[in-house]
């Protein structure tokens, strides 16, 4: 016996008050990027980001810890991590990097990840 396709039934979301990153989620996506977070697009381009990306939790949890590390020690950042791009990025989103740091610790807290990401929507 196969498998059958069934749809959701009762599906809600609800989405998490923000207001960091107004009208700058492709600058949010890039910054995970270059925290090797490895974010997914959901339906961008190459060039810019859809408004629906997702990163899974090891990912972010992973990027937190870099960002940690680059406010700690960015003289001892993993090969994959380069301190000046995360400048570069911080200086774009216009934040510290503590702030930033806040703000993603307080999107983990925030996020169901019961199927192992972060849900990520700009609308």
């Amino acid at each position: 016996m196969g498998k059958r396709v069934h749809v959701a039934k009762t599906y809600i979301v609800e989405y998490g008050n923000t207001e960091e990153f107004n009208y700058a989620h492709d600058k949010f996506f890039r910054m995970l990027e270059s925290l090797d977070a490895s974010p997914y697009d959901c339906g961008g381009d190459n060039d810019y980001p859809g408004d629906e990306f997702e990163c899974s939790k090891g990912s972010y949890d992973k990027a937190v810890r870099n960002l940690t590390a680059y406010i700690k020690h960015p003289d001892k950042l993993s090969a994959e991590v380069d301190a000046d791009n995360i400048k570069c990025h911080l200086e774009d989103l216009g934040m510290t990097a503590e702030e930033l740091l806040d703000t993603m610790k307080s999107y983990r807290k925030e996020a169901d990840t019961r199927d192992g990401y972060l849900h990520f929507s700009a609308f």
